[in-house]
């Protein structure tokens, strides 16, 4: 993330080049950015989102700003087709999380005791 209102898709060559970003999110370190409208359009791009809580119809609870819905717009916006994967620990699970017009469900949850698809 830029510290804008946007966030930068980067190309992650190495799980060794991260570093802890913007709310304690570990980030790649690179400088390379790609743009949505230029992702592939085969369905080959994976977006890892974070979150603090999530329930079992993909619904999580992220850290506030928004970024990676307005991320995944744009995506949608571009036709890029893309698999969302919301990375948490199974106590995060809750029965439901409140939704918003704006929050966009990611399509699979993993964590250390299972994966759930939607």
């Amino acid at each position: 993330m830029t510290g804008k209102e946007t966030m930068e898709f980067r190309v992650i060559d190495s799980m060794k080049r991260f570093e802890e970003g913007s709310f304690g999110v570990m980030e790649p370190v690179t400088e390379e950015v790609i743009l949505p409208e230029t992702l592939s359009a085969d369905g080959d791009v994976l977006v890892i989102v974070p979150g603090l809580a999530f329930d079992g119809k993909g619904h999580r609870i992220g850290f506030g700003a928004g970024y990676y819905d307005r991320f995944i717009k744009m995506m949608n916006a571009a036709g890029v087709k893309y698999t969302t994967v919301g990375v948490f620990y199974e106590w995060q699970r809750h029965d439901a999380i409140p939704v918003s017009d704006h929050d966009v469900a990611v399509d699979v949850i993993v964590t250390e005791e299972g994966i759930y698809k939607q």
